[in-house]
């Protein structure tokens, strides 16, 4: 899909050339200097040059550069005695207590609300996990870097999108210690309380790649955390580190439920990850993602059978709604023990529809043939899932902003001809980037600008489908 592209709709925080490129200047438009590539040469299918280190002039034939007196040892020594006074003196800011704490209350106040579903003061991210962090220097660092890159997506700081690249890979070179003198040992400690730091400093920088506009090292880290599970055994009920390494696994299986929803040829079953019973883990209860990951593995299991040239089963869409009533009744149960306030409970009830709606879409999307005669109600699941959004949007947005892209996802799935809709979903996805700081959750707009722009031939397939044609094309893209 061709757009313009407005400067001001760009993440704050991304990478930036010191110039406009070479092909903008040619064009006469404002540059939007991105780095590596600018946008606006993409989106119309242009190379760009990139960003010169050295702007050449040209002028009677002839090449100019900077001025020389810039390459001269003593201009190189005085540039290299300031660098290092400065990075001395930005150092010393990013170790100050003073520094160090407002990152830790934004950690606790702000990032913890975007890692749940329903914020407790209670959560296990301030129960179990920060009291860990403070016994482990590479698990402090990766909750700080953290907390300084929600910071940095949330406004254009300088200094603080420095201190988390500064923290970022303090934290890799702190976690690659601790690796290796785990790596060392002959057998792993006795209460398992390295391995745990490790794990949860792994998951951490996972999160923080997801706060990062354009990176797909979050893929990286995940796979970390599932090496480590692995190797490790991890779900032996060890004490005292049980519980924390019950709360770690399951945040570990959820994100690679939703990663696994949008890979194909590199798909991996959450079950390979050591599962920690649901019903132990404290904040838990949102059910819909495992029916999600059931869905999504019955899925790609036909579709290798059908590859094959054998016959799949056939699939009772009745006994997927009703897997899914009894999630919305689990969910919503659980949820009235939470809320004091009636109007915030009221509006968390229609995520849960939004949600469950999602889930209904989704499990027809992937599974159901195309004359299934539930298809008629796919359009009024349709038309529900986009009241929630609406009503959840114009009567709060920010309350539960981080809860709602997989129902804009879906919803988005289901206007490839309603440009109305399409011009909603792009507008609401890009607010709650905004809000929440998820820019991971861009590039599953990116593949809705290209699935709405399929051509006319591909108009009947449906977004499974088409996500899984052409993912050598569009990359990896994630749903959080």
């Amino acid at each position: 899909m061709r757009k313009n592209i407005r400067v001001s709709s760009l993440p704050p925080n991304r990478a930036v050339g010191p110039r406009d490129c070479r092909l903008c200047i040619r064009r006469r438009i404002r540059c939007d200097r991105t780095s590596p590539k600018c946008q606006k040469c993409i989106v119309r299918g242009l190379s760009c040059p990139g960003f010169d280190p050295v702007q050449l002039r040209w002028g009677k034939g002839k090449q100019y550069k900077q001025s020389e007196n810039d390459s001269n040892e003593a201009s190189k020594e005085r540039n290299a005695n300031h660098a290092l006074t400065a990075q001395h003196h930005l150092s010393n800011q990013f170790a100050s207590a003073s520094f160090i704490d407002n990152l830790l209350r934004h950690f606790h106040l702000e990032v913890v609300s975007q890692l749940t579903w329903l914020d407790r003061s209670d959560h296990p991210w301030r129960k179990v996990v920060l009291p860990l962090a403070q016994d482990s220097l590479c698990l402090r660092l990766s909750i700080l870097s953290l907390s300084a890159a929600h910071k940095s997506v949330k406004s254009a700081n300088s200094f603080i999108l420095q201190a988390n690249r500064f923290l970022h890979y303090a934290t890799l070179r702190a976690l690659n210690r601790e690796l290796g003198r785990e790596l060392e040992l002959i057998e792993p400690s006795s209460d398992g309380s390295s391995l745990s730091t490790i794990l949860a400093t792994a998951l951490v920088l996972c999160y923080g790649e997801m706060l990062t506009p354009r990176s797909t090292n979050w893929g990286i880290h995940l796979n970390a955390c599932r090496t480590i599970i692995d190797r490790y055994r991890l779900q032996g009920p060890r004490e005292p580190e049980a519980e924390v390494r019950q709360f770690l696994i399951k945040e570990v299986i959820d994100v690679t439920i939703l990663s696994s929803m949008t890979s194909f040829t590199r798909w991996q079953s959450p079950k390979n990850v050591a599962s920690a019973a649901p019903s132990t883990v404290q904040n838990h209860f949102w059910t819909f993602t495992d029916i999600i990951s059931e869905a999504t593995a019955v899925e790609r299991h036909r579709h290798k059978l059908i590859s094959e040239g054998r016959e799949a089963p056939d699939v009772d869409i009745g006994m997927w709604r009703d897997k899914l009533d009894q999630a919305s009744l689990l969910v919503s149960t659980s949820a009235s023990c939470v809320f004091d306030d009636e109007t915030a409970r009221h509006r968390f009830d229609a995520v849960i529809r939004a949600h469950y709606y999602a889930c209904y879409i989704y499990i027809h999307q992937a599974l159901a043939p195309p004359a299934d005669k539930t298809s008629q109600q796919i359009a009024y699941f349709v038309r529900l899932l986009f009241y929630e959004i609406r009503a959840i949007t114009a009567d709060s947005p920010h309350s539960f902003a981080h809860a709602l892209f997989f129902p804009l996802f879906i919803a988005g799935t289901e206007c490839s001809v309603d440009t109305l809709q399409q011009t909603l979903i792009n507008t609401i996805y890009k607010e709650f980037m905004s809000i929440t700081g998820l820019w991971c959750n861009y590039s599953g707009l990116q593949f809705l600008y290209a699935f709405w722009a399929r051509p006319d031939a591909s108009r009947g397939t449906n977004w499974v489908r088409y996500a899984r044609e052409h993912e050598d094309q569009l990359g990896p893209f994630l749903v959080f």
